[in-house]
């Protein structure tokens, strides 16, 4: 009798085992998401400053904020500083600001890295996947960006790369780049 318990003990442990593994192959992970409510107080104290700034209108008001940055993330390539990368985005794309892409990105949830920056919005912490395996309610987001289609021309196979923000744990602001 004592060896058919362990057999059977056994067996279950393998049969939820082999599941989980499965189900997890199956399942894309998915990021714990924080709202602002959720974020520590240096952080949301940041999220706050550079949505006063985006609101503004005034790139310039973004001056102090990364001041405090000892490194800071814009471009992929050399250029002169953040603000007057933002500006030269701004003339090109026919005034489109840069600011909105900041407040939009900003109003969504925030995810956590694995080197504890918190990154908005959450969306580029998703895997790859096309826009009809989207939970409702991370469609629901996606849509605050961006349409479908332009989702599924990028992001179905590399991810979000639209304008992304992070902020380090002790609230320094270190990134806002678009791209993957």
């Amino acid at each position: 009798m004592r060896g058919r318990g362990c057999t059977a003990v056994g067996l279950g442990l393998a049969l939820t085992l082999l599941t989980a593994f499965h189900g997890a192959a199956e399942e894309p992970a998915v990021p714990e998401i924080y709202g602002p409510d959720d974020l520590p107080p240096a952080v949301a104290g940041t999220r706050r400053a550079l949505l006063s700034a985006a609101q503004s209108g005034d790139l310039n008001d973004l001056r102090a904020i990364l001041a405090q940055a000892d490194h800071f993330r814009f471009s992929y390539s050399v250029e002169p500083g953040p603000i007057d990368y933002w500006e030269a985005i701004r003339a090109r794309r026919g005034g489109r600001p840069v600011l909105r892409a900041l407040a939009q990105a900003l109003a969504l949830p925030a995810a956590r890295t694995d080197g504890g920056e918190f990154v908005w919005p959450y969306l580029a912490s998703l895997p790859a996947q096309p826009y009809a395996q989207l939970a409702p309610e991370t469609a629901a987001d996606v849509s605050l960006l961006m349409t479908r289609d332009t989702w599924d021309a990028r992001a179905a196979e590399i991810g979000y790369a639209g304008y992304r923000v992070s902020i380090a744990a002790d609230g320094t602001w270190t990134g806002f780049i678009a791209g993957d």
